[in-house]
């Protein structure tokens, strides 16, 4: 995979299921751990399972890494945005990196435009 400098770098990729970054193509769940680590944040494992799309499983280990938050702003707090399914996105310079559902590439879009979405914060963002 080429080496992201910044989280921008993202910005453009293609959506594929389950791709990493590599290629240019990422998916949502890979998206945040692409941000996550770039941002320096500590991330849970990565749970293949969580594509079969169990919410109680997702919702489980976000809880593991971090607390609910009903105020996203901090760089790295992870959004759960309603979708068919859930889809991942992560907070990042004030607004959201997603995948968006008609270019099917990554954006950013301003933090006005998650509409109704759970979030999360890791727990060193708390200082904690």
């Amino acid at each position: 995979m080429k080496k992201l400098n910044s989280c921008s770098d993202l910005i453009g990729m293609d959506y594929v299921p389950a791709a990493d970054g590599e290629n240019n193509k990422i998916d949502c769940i890979w998206l945040v751990y692409r941000v996550l680590d770039l941002l320096k944040v500590p991330t849970p494992e990565f749970n293949w399972k969580w594509y079969d799309g169990d919410d109680r499983l997702i919702f489980r280990s976000l809880l593991q890494w971090g607390k609910r938050t009903t105020s996203p702003y901090i760089d790295g707090d992870v959004l759960l945005l309603p979708d068919d399914n859930w889809a991942f996105a992560v907070v990042w310079e004030g607004g959201f990196l997603h995948i968006h559902p008609t270019t099917k590439k990554t954006a950013w879009s301003p933090l006005e435009m998650t509409g109704k979405c759970l979030a999360f914060r890791c727990s060193r963002l708390n200082g904690n």
